[in-house]
């Protein structure tokens, strides 16, 4: 669940207006069409594959995305750094782009950014905003987590070519180096492999919808697996278990329950990419 954290006050505007003028790498050809909007039951699904270190470095497609999905894609931000109009969280739209061979990540970055701005005629600037935030911390009896080093697993650390294998509950399992947050009837279940204290916080922030700043001084690579009830996610307050299995607690119990961390309430100055103007109808071709 994703959401946008308006609170705060604005107490610094900087940095120039990002418009047409900024020169930046292209993509080779792009197509834009809006996308549909999801409605319960219809089978309409959203994603994204291909680009550079992918099986499909020359091809992106961008499947029902919200712009403000392609936004956090391109200028590398949390879904809580993007304020702007509600039809952000909304619209969908479908890209697909060929990508110039051998191509960097943050080519590619720039090359999305050129897209946004000459297809949706961006404009934005940043401002530091004193917001809400979670601390982690460890818990008082100590964290749970198994160190990658104590268990290493006969997986290789490489990006999956395809969907990644269901075990038989139904989750998926992952490499080393990745991770998947899924729901299967009703339950939520964070599962990663390999990966630092700091990237938990970032897949945290990216449930609750605020930022989680990783103040436990662990320093190591862990695996986790981290069940948790999906209400009151985005909201930025503790859920309750859900009705029907009390036994499912909320995300903020399940850290510290499962993983012997704690998230405690805080306030920070986060920077934040503010929407100046955007077309909610794209140029398409």
């Amino acid at each position: 669940m994703r959401a946008i954290i308006r609170a705060g006050l604005v107490i610094f505007v900087g940095c120039a207006a990002i418009g047409q003028s900024v020169d930046r790498p292209q993509f080779e050809v792009a197509s834009v069409k809006r996308g549909a909007r999801p409605v319960v039951g219809t089978g309409v699904r959203d994603g994204a594959r291909g680009g550079p270190g992918t099986a499909d470095p020359t091809l992106v497609v961008y499947t029902n995305l919200r712009l403000k999905d392609l936004l956090l894609t391109a200028y590398g931000l949390k879904d809580y750094q993007v304020a702007g109009p509600d039809w952000l969280d909304t619209e969908r739209y479908d890209i697909v782009a060929k990508v110039p061979p051998n191509a960097s990540k943050d080519q590619f970055a720039l090359m999305l950014q050129s897209l946004l701005v000459e297809r949706f005629k961006l404009i934005t600037h940043h401002e530091s905003k004193e917001l809400p935030l979670y601390n982690l911390v460890v818990a008082k009896n100590g964290p749970r987590m198994k160190a990658w080093a104590d268990h290493p697993s006969t997986l290789q650390p490489t990006a999956p070519a395809g969907p990644p294998t269901l075990g038989t509950d139904g989750f998926p399992q992952v490499l080393p180096g990745h991770f998947a947050i899924l729901v299967v009837n009703g339950h939520n279940r964070l599962t990663a492999s390999k990966l630092s204290v700091g990237k938990l916080a970032d897949m945290l922030a990216s449930q609750l919808g605020r930022p989680v700043l990783d103040k436990t001084g662990l320093t190591g690579e862990y695996d986790y697996r981290l069940e948790f009830s999906p209400e009151g996610l985005g909201r930025g307050v503790p859920a309750a278990a859900t009705p029907d299995d009390q036994d499912v607690v909320s995300l903020f119990g399940a850290v510290q329950e499962q993983l012997g961390l704690k998230l405690t309430k805080g306030q920070g100055t986060i920077d934040v990419m503010v929407i100046d103007h955007a077309q909610k109808v794209p140029i398409e071709n």
